[in-house]
């Protein structure tokens, strides 16, 4: 439950500017902009992580379902170029048929991340945090008051970008 809260929540600024972009501001192409360059920015984040600390993950393992992930969301990004190259324009009942393909290579990726235990902890760190747990009225009360803090500031985002983009043309 922890981890569904806490992907809905880091997922709620793409979701609230992509939609305050398109319902309120009329201006869909905020909300692509927003989407695959939220993507691309943590695409890119992450490998720059890699490439400064290849030392540390060059003895590392990985587990087989964050490379099916790893390996899902390339898949997508090839798919998405082969469609702006105009390789794959398919039309399939009125939807394209990227939409499909991104679709299936998304459950893909869940069904992939769901089979991962995600391994058990060692005693020392079981141990580091015994005493230390929140009740759970201050972890919903937080939760709510940052879930609130993310949907206003994205909302808010989406009306000084767009001001931005008039200003500066």
């Amino acid at each position: 439950i922890g981890g569904v809260m806490l992907s809905a929540v880091t997922s709620l600024p793409e979701l609230f500017t992509s939609l305050s972009s398109t319902v309120f501001l009329d201006k869909p192409g905020l909300c692509m902009g927003n989407i695959l360059g939220s993507d691309l920015f943590n695409v890119t984040a992450l490998c720059v992580v890699i490439l400064v600390g290849m030392k540390g993950f060059s003895g590392a393992g990985i587990a087989k379902s964050h490379a099916l992930v790893n390996l899902s969301v390339c898949m997508v990004y090839a798919v998405l170029l082969l469609n702006k190259l105009g390789v794959l324009d398919v039309q399939l009942f009125h939807v394209n048929i990227i939409t499909l393909i991104i679709i299936v290579l998304y459950i893909w990726g869940v069904r992939s991340m769901s089979s991962d235990d995600g391994g058990a902890e060692s005693a020392e760190e079981e141990e580091n945090y015994k005493g230390k747990e929140l009740p759970v009225k201050t972890i919903v009360i937080r939760f709510i008051a940052v879930s609130i803090c993310i949907v206003a500031f994205s909302i808010l985002i989406t009306y000084i970008t767009d001001a931005i983009s008039v200003k500066l043309n």
